[in-house]
């Protein structure tokens, strides 16, 4: 195996997950001033989508995990 980056930012990634068949990986991603959204990553494309844009302030969507079948995704929001 040779190991390669996916994600690029200069902010850490947390809670990171990935899918059933391995094809995605959702994760939280914290934002400027204390919140949280969940992202996921197609690892073939190396493309991402935002999956939550968790308001109001100091708001946080963490700790993803997939349903058995990989079409749904669960997790924790905090306020």
């Amino acid at each position: 195996f040779a190991a390669r980056q996916l994600t690029y930012s200069s902010l850490n990634i947390e809670s990171f997950q990935p899918s059933p068949e391995g094809d995605w990986i959702a994760y939280a991603q914290p934002r400027q001033g204390g919140t949280s959204d969940l992202y996921a990553l197609e690892v073939a494309s190396g493309t991402t989508r935002q999956l939550t844009n968790c308001t109001p302030v100091l708001a946080r969507c963490t700790a993803p995990d997939w349903s058995p079948d990989g079409t749904r995704l669960i997790y924790e929001r905090t306020e």
